[in-house]
């Protein structure tokens, strides 16, 4: 999964098909956290520093230091992060609340991967989707497409 695929499936799967004024819940994966208005990194150099505490009406002095620089922006990122898909969920009505970092206790996905593993331990696949296919196959003894039958879902395109 990347940052395009998944803008690609919350755009035109999810959010046409879900109720108005719906909270998502996000995770942490890198693909759900692509920032806009992303701040400098201190190997950045010292006028993109200055530029982006402009935009951000931020105050510094004219003559501080990179280094200086740097620390401001460390003060104030975390108070001015904004996430694409967060804004393209508010722009359709709809509300983001981002789970904690490393709490996968809150996830409800971490618990179904970690029975998945249960089920099938010590085996590697190329993939997570031939793991599925697998599991799927194992436990059911159809394959996933008899289980989703000829009607075309979301899930089912991604499993073919």
């Amino acid at each position: 999964m990347n940052s395009v695929n998944f803008k690609h499936w919350f755009e035109n799967k999810l959010l046409p098909n879900i109720p108005n004024n719906s909270i998502i819940v996000m995770g942490n994966a890198s693909y759900h956290s692509v920032q806009l208005n992303k701040p400098p990194t201190s190997s950045s150099k010292k006028s993109v520093m200055q530029s982006w505490l402009q935009q951000n009406n931020i105050q510094y002095e004219p003559n501080a230091t990179k280094v200086v620089l740097y620390d401001i922006i460390k003060l104030k990122k975390e108070r001015i992060k904004v996430f694409e898909l967060d804004c393209l969920a508010e722009s359709k009505g709809h509300s983001v609340v981002r789970l904690p970092p490393y709490h996968c206790n809150f996830n409800a996905i971490e618990f179904i991967w970690a029975q998945i593993k249960m089920i099938l331990p010590n085996i590697t696949y190329p993939s997570n989707r031939v793991m599925l296919k697998t599991i799927l196959k194992k436990k059911t003894g159809k394959t996933h497409a008899n289980m989703l039958g000829k009607k075309k879902t979301s899930i089912g395109k991604e499993m073919e």
